[in-house]
């Protein structure tokens, strides 16, 4: 008996994995790689560098491939501390990524189905439920951004570790559930892990006698100072990286509402089929309805399908306190993540910690979380209803009518003729193909979701059993279909080997200064559409020319670009109050910048200049440049004195001194260092004799006193020697680092350590390991104490019973 129950859980706990390559057969079975967005463009790169770093021996501090560089630690994407990114400690990056965001969908579903067991409903309920989750249009889409699939995943265990500890504290309990909510912040998305930590709260309500409330209070409050403590090794860092870069909070309330859920994508809940599978309609109707640039969408589907629909009315109309809980939350979640069209999420902005979180889509997680809990409580509510229920019969109309009222309108070319090209306009119509994509693609989804539908009910009926088994197929099939498309694989070396423009970037960067930056006009998907056979070739050239995905990182290749959230507030500020030309032919020379990217009508003024083109792509319409005057990455200048960093931002941006012979400098005051000598004087020589990410050794030889000018990214938590004497960095160009030296020859040293980073490890590593101590101390005492009183209750009845013999 005992092994029959063995081997059924054995069988139950391979489906989630089974389900994982159902969907992901086209990764699981192939060398392929997840590059869709910013896995090829943040997660590759950073997993690549933290993997060289960490097999060298040495940890990474700074990461210097975006920016001028930035910290590594602090910013959340690097997940310097999660355990998953270990995967691409033992494999290469890329692939390590891939089996990361494989592992997150099993893990996802297991993790909803501990925490919704929870409430003592049927297995078969909560299975449904975990598969709504884990397969959703939402986090199957997340595949392409993983802190955010991460959090998706950690969120359910940090819920049902949270609920086993408040109705039985132990230290154990409590342990691991502020484990779980470290990890998602150690997975990167703040988001989830504050909402995450405040929405737990609910947990204590959940107790019936309200006389536990007080003690369940308490037991949280501790569970969120000890997650605090463990997971002190992250967010310490990241304090300070907020302090000095552009996160969320400082972005206008515009920007926030870019990807904000529209409202007909709300249909996508039920109906699905909304842009089809073709990237060319998810570009095409994405950039339509939101009027921006962006060619897609933040989730690139938000589907549950009908049936599910179903069983979340079920759900919802028990007669709970907490199903209208749900229901309240739900609506409130939806209005929030609808952003523009709404107002309350603007009107949430005053709220001081709601202030860093960007795209009210993001919020449709919490979204699915609710429809999922609300799903399995609704089929479990079916599995009790008697046979010929009235309410059972309510239900199952709602959902065929929907299916079949769906079915007859799109049988007419309802949505996609009348739908789709009333949202478009006449300059950018809706193509035949697409639009007859869109229509065959919902036709079979109403189908399959009518005939499933009436086939579950009937089959409640005769045998629950089979009806569950039906239920789960049906699903299963209705999210694999809806499902194709959302993602695109990648071949795996597209992350590995260069391309000719890598090539020539490469040969020029080794020299001293580096004199190239690229171009690009006519990046779009009608390339690829129009020369299908260079599909991957092209893909790799985008990348390049974007100076995006892993081409900077793996080819040690510096860009000036910034994509990273972590780059300095002060050049950022820069960059964004100019034009791309002026930084190019004047800010990029400064910075001595490796390579630029310009775009459109700036391209213009390149043309023509063909003694200058090193690499022109025949169909991109690209160009890598020669660019001139591009200062060395460390020189000697006379400085100017400024005593602000308002005075130093508007004289770089003008532009009004000569920037090869002087630089800005914040200094205390205006007299702080010495007078400039005249312009035809020399300065001296300067040759950089080490340079490591965290550590730059420099030999100066001064002929005056001069200003020493690092050209990479000013940031607290530098510090710099001169022949061993501490000196103070100076923010030099408003954007980088200067210090004076004084005649003669000198050693200059520039090393980096995260602020904060090492007590802050302390703090974690002591909590972490006081936790598994303590924990295994107390549960071997406890079961100790258990072991004891049976013992004592067995020979108590033994003397009972020879007292009454």
């Amino acid at each position: 008996m005992c092994i029959d129950k063995f081997k059924r859980e054995v069988v139950f706990w391979l489906l989630p994995f089974c389900l994982m390559i159902l969907f992901f057969y086209d990764f699981v079975l192939t060398t392929d790689i997840f590059a869709d967005r910013d896995v090829l463009m943040v997660y590759i790169p950073m997993a690549n560098y933290w993997r060289e770093r960490l097999l060298a021996g040495s940890f990474p501090d700074w990461y210097p491939y975006d920016g001028l560089g930035q910290p590594f630690v602090g910013n959340l994407f690097g997940l310097a501390f999660h355990p998953l990114q270990w995967l691409s400690l033992a494999l290469p990056a890329a692939t390590g990524i891939k089996w990361g965001i494989l592992l997150c969908f099993p893990l996802s579903f297991m993790g909803f189905y501990l925490f919704i067991r929870f409430f003592k409903i049927s297995m078969a309920a909560a299975a449904m439920g975990a598969l709504v989750y884990a397969f959703n249009g939402y986090s199957v889409s997340m595949s392409n951004n993983y802190p955010y699939l991460l959090a998706l995943t950690q969120l359910p265990w940090a819920y049902w570790l949270t609920l086993r500890a408040l109705d039985k504290t132990t230290l154990a309990r409590i342990f691991l559930a502020a484990l779980a909510f470290a990890l998602i912040l150690f997975g990167g998305e703040t988001q989830t892990f504050i909402l995450g930590c405040a929405t737990g709260v609910f947990s204590i309500f959940i107790f019936r006698d309200s006389s536990k409330w007080l003690r369940a209070f308490g037991g949280y409050v501790v569970i969120m100072l000890m997650t605090a403590l463990i997971s002190a090794v992250q967010w310490g860092p990241s304090l300070h990286l907020m302090s000095q870069a552009s996160p969320g909070a400082t972005h206008s309330i515009d920007k926030a509402l870019v990807w904000s859920l529209h409202p007909l994508r709300m249909l996508e809940f039920l109906f699905g089929g909304l842009t089809g599978n073709s990237s060319d309609s998810v570009s095409l109707f994405s950039q339509t309805i939101y009027n921006h640039h962006f060619s897609g969408f933040w989730a690139r589907s938000v589907l549950i399908t009908t049936p599910v629909f179903v069983f979340c009315l079920v759900g919802l109309f028990q007669k709970k306190r907490f199903s209208a809980f749900l229901g309240l939350m739900f609506v409130f979640c939806l209005l929030l993540a609808l952003g523009k069209y709404v107002g309350l999420y603007e009107s949430m902005r005053v709220i001081p910690l709601f202030r860093p979180f960007r795209y009210p889509e993001k919020l449709v997680s919490f979204l699915m979380l609710i429809v999922s809990i609300l799903a399995a409580f609704g089929y479990s509510r079916l599995e009790r209803m008697d046979t010929f229920s009235k309410s059972k019969c309510v239900f199952l109309m709602v959902g065929l009518l929907l299916s079949a009222g769906f079915l007859i309108f799109e049988s007419f070319d309802g949505w996609s003729k009348l739908i789709l090209n009333k949202i478009t306009n006449l300059k950018n119509p809706i193509p035949e193909t697409i639009s007859a994509e869109i229509h065959d693609q919902s036709m079979l989804f109403q189908a399959i979701s009518l005939v499933g539908i009436a086939f579950i009910f009937y089959l409640m009926r005769k045998n629950r059993n089979l009806a569950a088994v039906c239920s789960f197929g049906v699903i299963t099939l209705l999210l694999w279909m809806g499902s194709r498309g959302i993602y695109s694989p990648a071949i795996k070396d597209i992350s590995e080997r260069a391309v000719p423009p890598v090539d020539v970037m490469q040969q020029y960067s080794s020299s001293e200064p580096p004199r190239f930056a690229t171009m690009s006009v006519k990046l779009n998907s009608s390339i690829t559409r129009d020369h299908p056979e260079l599909t991957e070739e092209i893909q790799r050239m985008v990348n390049v020319f974007l100076l995006a995905g892993p081409y900077p990182s793996i080819f040690h290749l510096e860009p000036m670009s910034f994509y990273m959230p972590g780059a300095s507030r002060r050049y950022r500020t820069i960059m964004e109050k100019t034009s791309r030309k002026h930084v190019f032919e004047t800010l990029g020379p400064m910075y001595s910048g490796e390579f630029f990217t310009i775009f459109g009508a700036d391209y213009a003024a390149f043309e023509g200049t063909t003694d200058r083109v090193l690499y022109e792509h025949p169909f991109l319409g690209a160009l890598v440049v020669r660019n001139e005057g591009v200062m060395p990455r460390a020189y000697l200048s006379q400085p100017i004195c400024v005593t602000s960093k308002e005075a130093s931002l508007d004289m770089v941006l003008k532009g009004s001194f000569d920037y090869h012979r002087y630089t800005v400098v914040e200094c205390p005051d205006e007299n702080y260092l010495p007078r400039m000598t005249p312009d035809d004087v020399a300065l001296g020589a300067v040759e950089i004799l080490s340079r490591e990410p965290e550590h730059v050794v420099i030999e100066v030889e001064a002929l005056q006193n001069a200003l020493l000018v690092l050209t990479d990214a000013y940031y607290t938590g530098w510090t710099a020697t001169i022949d061993g004497e501490a000196v103070d960095i100076l923010p030099a160009n408003h954007a980088v680092r200067g210090v004076p030296v004084t005649p003669g020859k000198h050693i200059v040293e520039f090393k980096y350590r995260t602020p904060g980073l090492i007590p802050a490890a302390i703090v974690s590593v002591v909590t972490l390991i006081l936790g598994v101590i303590l924990s295994v101390l107390f549960w071997r005492r406890a079961r100790r104490n258990a072991d004891d009183l049976s013992v004592n209750k067995n020979v108590t009845d033994k003397e009972e019973s020879m007292q009454a013999a």
